[in-house]
């Protein structure tokens, strides 16, 4: 998880939000293009080029909007490899409809890490787990989106306890139940979700995997299944399927609703990632997080000290995609240099160009 100064399924961003991937398979010149040096090798990233889209979303509330924005697998979000940038609005922002975004985003100072004063903030990113599925997001029975969104990505408001719900609007998909989140508001929280790896194989993913004193209980319809590892095969599409789990730091209950056949859809509430956005003092300034996911799998994020490296917004301008004349977004540019930090410790040196499309709030 990322811990900030801040994509896993598609079955593997209060708050308005949508996702929306721009733009398909390209004829001619690619629009959006990002060159990087990972610890000296040359890695792109282009839009339309190998099956890779580009993705844009935006949540925003009373305290902060933030703007997301990567390359992912046009059929696979979290197939390797892949990378994403999010910006969070500086600490006592505030706009409103006439804001001049462009001229804004200009004008903000940009930082990887700072060490600052001021309370955390923990967002979560919520995925139901199925990417026809379109609906409304609710937090402890409130509406996040006011419009159908498919992932999201939720600002949680303080240390408590909450239940997170996604329902379904297209008709089309069967609603599963919530799932549970409790954060101290100092740690990273404890949770997991339940995905699928084929129609009869379904793995769980805590928030902290490589616990070594962990155990696994899985239950479906009511009955304890003879397995006490992260997965579990069954021949079954209906009911629901729960796992319990605890570790020496965690303990969560994950429950989703099983198809009962593999083509229907099936909407579960699934948190599948978090970052704590650490308090700034500094009223402009805007910090930025980037999640990388190698060829091989393994995820690195600036979480991590980031003292020598440097972000800079090279460019801005207004980007109308054909394919959603709807949306309203900027076609940014960033030059950067930072380190990227594994969960195992290990690390890599990033630097170059990355292009980003910011959709912007409405």
């Amino acid at each position: 998880m990322s811990r900030c100064l801040f994509i896993m399924l598609a079955l593997f961003s209060l708050l308005s939000c949508s996702k929306d991937d721009l733009p398909d398979d390209v004829i001619g010149t690619p629009e959006f293009v990002s060159n990087l040096f990972i610890d000296g090798e040359q890695v792109d990233f282009v839009a339309g080029i190998n099956g890779l889209q580009l993705f844009s979303n935006v949540a925003d509330s009373d305290s902060v909007i933030v703007f997301s924005s990567g390359y992912q697998q046009q059929d696979c979000d979290a197939c390797p490899p892949n990378i994403a940038l999010s910006l969070y609005s500086p600490k006592d922002f505030v706009w409103d409809a006439s804001t001049d975004w462009e001229s804004e985003l200009q004008s903000w100072d940009l930082a990887l890490q700072i060490e600052a004063e001021g309370n955390d903030e923990l967002f979560v990113s919520l995925d139901p787990g199925n990417p026809q599925a379109l609906g409304y997001w609710f937090i402890n029975g409130q509406q996040k989106n006011p419009t159908p969104t498919n992932t999201f990505t939720a600002p949680i408001d303080g240390p408590g306890d909450y239940t997170i719900l996604f329902q379904d609007s297209t008709g089309n998909c069967a609603n599963g139940p919530a799932s549970s989140l409790s954060w101290d508001g100092l740690t990273a929280p404890c949770y997991g979700f339940i995905a699928t790896e084929d129609n009869f194989n379904y793995v769980v993913t805590p928030s902290n995997p490589n616990d070594p004193l962990q155990s696994f209980v899985w239950i479906l319809n009511g009955d304890t299944l003879d397995s006490d590892s992260n997965s579990v095969a069954i021949n079954v599409f209906q009911g629901t399927l729960c796992v319990n789990y605890e570790s020496s730091t965690c303990a969560f209950e994950n429950c989703v609703q099983l198809s009962p056949v593999p083509s229907l859809c099936v909407a579960n509430s699934l948190i599948i990632g978090d970052s704590i956005v650490t308090g700034a003092s500094v009223d402009n300034i805007a910090l930025v997080d980037l999640d990388y996911t190698d060829p091989t799998g393994i995820t690195y994020t600036t979480e991590g000290d980031q003292q020598v490296s440097q972000i800079a917004l090279a460019s801005i301008s207004p980007y109308q995609e054909p394919t959603s004349p709807e949306l309203t977004l900027l076609k940014a540019t960033y030059q950067l240099s930072c380190t990227l930090y594994s969960s195992a410790g290990n690390t890599l040196n990033l630097e170059g160009r990355i292009e980003v499309a910011w959709q912007l709030p409405e």
